[in-house]
């Protein structure tokens, strides 16, 4: 299952933004696409963006890579600690790092 997945998320897909077109894997698709809607308002994309936003940003800091947050960062994070223990964020998170 597994294997299919990943399968899955690496094909490559045509995307369209502004004028240009270009292809990329699945997975950046996605994430573009959850990007785009957090961005225009929706809120459950919103949730799930920042989430994996954290989930990424903990992985670099366990890595030791560290990044300082913005204090508007802060603030947006400290809102969106509670989560569910099974996201799709986290879900996705899991995909994404093969």
């Amino acid at each position: 299952m597994a294997s299919i997945l990943r399968e899955i998320a690496a094909r490559p897909v045509s995307i369209t933004e502004g004028n240009r077109s270009r292809t990329v894997p699945l997975k950046e698709a996605v994430l573009i696409q959850m990007a785009n809607s957090a961005a225009r308002g929706d809120r459950h994309s919103r949730r799930d963006f920042l989430q994996l936003t954290q989930l990424v940003e903990a992985q670099k800091e366990s890595e030791g890579i560290t990044r300082v947050p913005h204090e508007r960062d802060k603030a947006v994070l400290t809102e969106h600690k509670q989560k569910p223990a099974h996201s799709p964020a986290q879900a996705f998170a899991k995909l994404i790092q093969f």
